[in-house]
Formats: C-alpha cells, sequence, structure tokens
C-alpha cells in the first residue's frame, strides 16, 4: 500500500501538522484514511491566493515527489489540485505514471505562463553568451573576432542576422507550446470528485468567462467630452490672455483701441468655446469608440486576476471543475449531494441568525465586521469547504483514494 499526502487548498494552511483541519493529524479526513490503513503525511504550503505561490509549492512538491519515489496518492482540495497538477507536469513524466491524485473541489487554472518567461529557455542563454563571446573576445585575446576568424563585414552580419532568426524562432515556438499546453498527460492520473453546486468551482468559471461593460460608446463619449471642458475653457483664457497682451503692448499707438477691445475680448472667448467645443465632439466619436474596450478590458482583467490570484502576470485559458478540457468526470451520488448541500444549508441557517446581532454589535463596539464575520462563520456553511465534515462524502472519498491505490 503506498503513501498518500494530503495537499491543503487556499486559506486553509497551517504552521503545526496537529489540529482540526482535515489534513492535519485530529482532522477527521486523515483519521477515516489512517483508520483504514493508509500511511499518510501532509504537504503543507502558503496557501495563498496566488500564482506565484502556488508555482512555489508546485516546485517544492514535484521535488518531493522525485525524491520519495514510489506509488505515491495525492489527495488534494481546492486549489491544492492546482499544485499537485502543476507539480506532475513539473516533473516531466520521471515519476508521473506511479502517482494518482485524488482532486476535491478543485477549480483546474488551465494557466498560461508570463510572456516574460518565454525568454528564460535555453535558446536565450545561449544567444546570450554568444554576445558576451562577441563582446569580450578582443580584450581576452588581443585581436578582432574578424581578423581571427576571417570572416567579411557581410559574412559577420548574415551569422547575426540567422542567429537572431532562429532565437526569434525558438521564442515564438516556445511561447506558442505554452499557450496550447492542455494537461493532458496529467488529468489521466486525476480522479476529480467535485460537487456540481460547488461555489469555488461555479464562481471562478463566472470571473473567467465573465464580460464587463463597465462602459459603453455613448458613456465613455460623454465623459470625454466633459473630461475636454476643462481644456475649452483653458483655451478661452488663452484667447482672451492673448487679446490682452496684444493690446497693451500696442497702447501708445491708438486710443481708439478701447473700442476695439470691448468687441475683441467677447470675440475670441466665444470663438475658442466654440471651437473647442467642435473639436471636442469631433474628437469623442473615435475615443469613444475605442475607450470602452480599453476600459472594460482592463476591468475584466483586474477582476480576473484578482478572483484567480493571477499575481505573477500569467493568465488563464480556462477554469473548470475538470483537469483538462472536454474531459468528462463523474458527478458525486445525488443522495450525497443532497446530503453535502443540506449540511452546508442547516450551517448557514444557524449561523445567518447571528449576522444582524453580530453585525450591529461590531459597529456599536468599534469591532472590525469583517474580523466577527470571520470569528463567527465556520467551514461548513459552504459546499466548497463542507466535503470533509460529512461522515458519508469522506467515505466516498476513502474509496476513491483506495481505487487510486489500486490503479497505480
Amino acid at each position: 500500500m503506498g503513501k498518500i499526502i494530503l495537499i491543503h487548498g487556499t486559506f486553509d494552511g497551517d504552521e503545526t501538522e496537529t489540529g482540526d483541519r482535515w489534513w492535519q493529524k485530529g482532522g477527521a479526513m486523515r483519521a477515516d484514511l489512517e483508520a483504514a490503513g493508509h500511511e499518510v503525511e501532509a504537504f503543507r504550503w502558503s496557501g495563498e491566493n496566488s500564482d506565484v505561490a502556488r508555482m512555489k509549492a508546485a516546485k517544492a512538491l514535484a521535488k518531493q515527489l522525485t525524491q520519495t519515489g514510489g506509488d505515491i496518492t495525492l489527495l488534494a482540495h481546492s486549489h491544492g489540485g492546482n499544485v499537485a497538477r502543476e507539480a506532475l507536469a513539473m516533473t516531466k513524466g520521471k515519476v508521473e505514471a506511479s502517482i494518482k491524485t485524488v482532486s476535491v473541489g478543485t477549480p483546474f487554472i488551465d494557466r498560461v505562463p508570463p510572456f516574460a518567461q518565454n525568454l528564460l529557455g535555453w535558446e536565450s542563454v545561449v544567444i546570450v553568451l554568444l554576445i558576451l563571446g562577441l563582446f569580450f573576445f578582443e580584450p581576452l585575446t588581443g585581436r578582432h573576432f574578424e581578423t581571427a576568424t576571417d570572416l567579411s563585414d557581410n559574412e559577420m552580419m548574415r551569422l547575426y542576422f540567422f542567429a537572431g532568426v532562429a532565437w526569434a524562432a525558438l521564442f515564438g515556438w516556445r511561447a506558442f507550446r505554452n499557450r496550447a499546453k492542455t494537461y493532458a498527460a496529467e488529468a489521466a492520473h486525476f480522479l476529480p470528485v467535485t460537487h456540481t453546486m460547488d461555489e469555488a468551482v461555479s464562481m471562478l468559471q463566472m470571473a473567467d468567462r465573465q464580460k464587463i461593460e463597465a462602459a459603453t460608446p455613448g458613456s465613455a463619449r460623454r465623459t470625454l467630452r466633459l473630461s475636454f471642458m476643462p481644456l475649452v475653457y483653458l483655451g478661452m483664457a488663452a484667447a482672451v490672455g492673448w487679446v490682452l497682451y496684444y493690446f497693451f503692448s500696442r497702447w501708445e499707438t491708438s486710443s481708439d483701441e478701447w473700442q476695439v477691445l470691448l468687441v475683441l475680448v467677447p470675440v475670441a472667448a466665444a470663438a475658442a468655446y466654440f471651437g473647442g467645443i467642435i473639436i471636442n465632439t469631433l474628437l469623442s466619436f473615435p475615443l469613444g469608440l475605442v475607450a470602452p474596450h480599453l476600459l472594460n478590458g482592463l476591468v475584466q482583467s483586474t477582476i480576473k486576476s484578482s478572483s484567480l490570484g493571477l499575481d505573477s502576470g500569467a493568465h488563464s485559458r480556462r477554469v473548470g471543475p475538470s483537469p483538462t478540457k472536454g474531459m468528462k468526470i463523474p458527478t458525486l451520488p445525488p443522495a450525497l449531494e443532497r446530503e453535502i448541500a443540506d449540511h452546508a444549508n442547516q450551517a448557514l441557517s444557524d449561523r445567518v441568525g447571528l449576522l444582524r446581532e453580530l453585525l450591529t454589535g461590531a459597529s456599536q463596539n468599534g469591532v472590525d465586521p469583517m474580523a466577527a464575520l470571520d470569528e463567527t462563520f465556520t467551514w461548513d456553511e459552504l459546499i466548497h469547504t463542507a466535503y470533509f465534515r460529512v461522515p458519508n462524502c469522506r467515505a466516498f472519498i476513502l474509496e476513491k483514494v483506495s481505487k487510486a491505490q489500486r490503479a497505480s
């Protein structure tokens, strides 16, 4: 019987291995696994909603899996499933075949690395070493590179050109390969367990797919026209200032200019105003078509990055309950889904009755309402965090783990 490694999810980390969390010594799920005779250990990571934290955890897990070897079963909850899948991808097939993963409530993120990361390949290292070699050739050898190699200027230019083209081609291939990654090889070693009403999976899918319309062409044009109005007034002030400057600089030439000034000042102000309004209107139409796309894209990208924790510059191609696109995952038995939902609903019902009193008391006593809510609500109110609190669900997961071990 192989080893089982428990991987917790987001916000579920702890510095100690003893406690009441499902993966800790003393937790219900770990107790059930040990009672069934399994060798169990926990893989602890920060649990931050952060791509940087997940990838750091994946590297540590991949190193542990490579060093441990043998048949291993991973039991991962929430984003712990993403940590496990990225770790399997990092092992490059060295231990993947002997590892099975049971993921519980994982919102799988098909991750596309940051574009700049494509520069970190071996081909970039070769190009940099080549440039450094050419730069330091003369100081180190005392001879020009062209003289030492007997290459003409044209041949040197062709050498640089082909080196640049080769690097660009390899860089493009790396970027394409990263975008086209399907996780199919890793998905073959997963047994997903997900409730059809899992809040975290559903909400992250929505955040990934949501099309934000914070601005429309009409609202953008109105906003732009209002934004440009200070420039129109500034133009009016400049026009009037120029007329006054012209008048006073020529004061001695003619006293009749007082009458001209009384006409020129309002004319200049009116001309600047109406000219500014015309330019403002003409500019607002093309800008009003472009601005909504830029603003909506920025808002959508910000919401998506914040929800998925994409703080590294990476972005997602897909979010879903399956380890790879198109993979059909078995649903939980209907009776078990109802039992988990009833557990969460009952816990939520018990707590909501305290909500008004809690918020009122917090505001009157100067207590942070969010801190008070955090202390009052438990992990039972959400389906996403109630899997391990329902005995029949733990038994179902235990059966999945045993199945995974038999298959490995």
